[in-house]
């Protein structure tokens, strides 16, 4: 076993050595607390697949962790992992990449592509979850407000595939002269937003609720989330500028509000604004803080590589029910989403003519629309959990809702590894790297992302509203590859784990700054 395998073995120990102390009988096995660790251990394991190459491509390493909770959910050793536990920690694992998310999201950028994002996520949902609908009549009995809402369910992205590697990129300066990782960030959280308000509307007039208020809860959740972020952004810049906090306040601070405003929104039926506010929340910080950002960028990868990633792709693979899996439902399914996720395909292109983007940059953002997974597990069992609920089930209502949830899971099965694994294999490929360091080839750059970890130090900022970048690399073969394990690198700086995004010593300077 390497170097990594045994520092992974050992944290896996540890994890479930402190739920052990902690929880006592709790964390041992058919009892609540041990599904969510075996899914944690198994996840972390099940990244490995990463290792794994097809040909000249590497395996996404979620699409291991998909699939190891996939087989966990469909063996039976998760059937003590509560549903409500199951969705609060996805809620707040995927709080930690948006977090992360919103601290490279540029704002200068998205003033001059406000129409393009719009358009990209409002006119590629819409027509898609009318497609769906439109299929859905065809094949099924389902009463055409059902239809709907199955395709509110289907038509969103999945900011849990897409925002992480997205960061990657945009931390690589892949796409960023012309701002496309920034206008992909921002056009995921409307996305949702008009999804979730969308299928709120017709879950509604389903199940009596107020229609009214279900319609008014997209506006506000848009309006509200962008008011939040405001106000957030204007006190952490103060309480970042500020001296006295310690560096690590700060970070810890900042990461539990951003979870905070994830849990809150979800709570109380406003996901999507929720998810909006936390990242525009770490785009507003970035612009009006004089705050070197390095550490809590660090800080946040490393939560999210070690913590937040295995725990949310393995829950969501413990979605995945084959039990509920029939041969002509399947079909259906397989027709209502393969219609739909055409139409969405060809949306993207219609809402980026009069861009100035080129045709491998269009051909990216399409492969990144592929990507569902985050609402389709969250929403896909909730029409037929609030059936099974009523005193008097109807076996009709029964059957739709089994539909709607079937065609969810076909979704994720397909989209979320296709779509993670596109992006990570085609993303450096498609998408040009903006200034290239002096003697750098360009063929250093085109390993897969989890081979050539780029991280980003913003250095002292020029301006309140300016900053200058540099990159360090990871990757050997780079000129401005630092050796993590070097102590002459650390000048005192807190150790971090090695080979993860958040190894590099936050004061490290590269060879070539020292030789200058």
């Amino acid at each position: 076993m390497n170097r990594k395998g045994v520092e992974v073995a050992a944290l896996v120990a540890l994890v479930w050595f402190i739920s052990w102390l902690l929880l006592d009988s709790d964390a041992l096995p058919n009892q609540p607390w041990f599904p969510v660790t075996l899914t944690f251990v198994a996840s972390m394991l099940g990244g490995f697949v990463q290792k794994l190459r097809i040909g000249s491509v590497a395996v996404p390493g979620l699409l291991g962790m998909i699939l190891v909770g996939a087989i966990l959910r469909n063996s039976g050793a998760l059937d003590g992992l509560k549903s409500t536990w199951n969705s609060s920690i996805r809620t707040l694992a995927l709080g930690v990449i948006l977090t992360r998310g919103g601290l490279v999201l540029d704002l200068s950028v998205l003033r001059s592509q406000g129409r393009s994002v719009l358009l990209l996520s409002a006119l590629p949902c819409l027509a898609s979850a009318v497609t769906h609908a439109l299929v859905a009549k065809a094949l099924t009995d389902m009463p055409w407000v059902w239809c709907l809402m199955l395709g509110f369910i289907l038509a969103p992205v999945s900011p849990a595939v897409i925002v992480p590697n997205l960061t990657e990129l945009q931390v690589g300066k892949y796409g960023t002269a012309k701002g496309v990782p920034s206008m992909l960030l921002a056009a995921t959280g409307v996305d949702v937003v008009v999804a979730v308000t969308g299928y709120g509307v017709c879950y509604g007039l389903t199940f009596d609720s107020s229609v009214p208020m279900s319609i008014a809860k997209g506006p506000i959740g848009i309006v509200g989330g962008v008011i939040i972020s405001v106000i957030a952004a204007s006190l952490f810049a103060k309480l970042f500028d500020s001296p006295l906090p310690s560096d690590g306040f700060k970070a810890a601070s900042y990461l539990l509000a951003g979870l905070s405003c994830m849990v809150g929104s979800y709570k109380y039926g406003y996901s999507g604004g929720g998810a909006l506010a936390t990242m525009l929340t770490g785009a507003l910080l970035r612009r009006w803080t004089n705050y070197d950002l390095g550490l809590l960028t660090n800080t946040l990868a490393a939560a999210w590589e070690l913590a937040a990633k295995p725990l949310l792709f393995g829950l969501i693979g413990a979605a995945i029910d084959m039990d509920v899996m029939t041969g002509q439902e399947v079909l259906h399914a397989l027709g209502i989403f393969a219609a739909g996720l055409a139409v969405r395909l060809v949306m993207v292109q219609v809402s980026l003519l009069g861009t100035n983007l080129n045709l491998n940059e269009r051909m990216f953002i399409m492969l990144c629309w592929l990507a569902k997974a985050t609402v389709q597990a969250a929403l896909g069992p909730s029409v037929l959990d609030h059936v099974q609920k009523q005193g008097d089930v109807d076996p009709e209502e029964e059957s739709w809702g089994q539909q709607i949830l079937i065609t969810s899971v076909v979704a994720i099965i397909i989209a979320a590894p296709i779509g993670a694994g596109c992006i990570e294999v085609f993303g450096t490929k498609l998408l040009e790297r903006e200034d290239l360091l002096e003697g750098e080839d360009e063929t250093q750059t085109q390993a897969p992302m989890d081979a050539t970890v780029e991280i980003e130090r913003r250095s002292v900022a020029t301006s309140r509203y300016g900053e200058s970048h540099r990159t360090l690399s990871l990757y050997k073969n780079s000129p401005d590859y630092l050796d993590p394990e070097d102590p002459s690198h650390c000048h005192g700086s807190p150790p971090y784990i090695a080979g993860s995004p958040a190894s590099l010593p936050f004061d490290a300077r590269s060879t070539r700054d020292s030789a200058s």
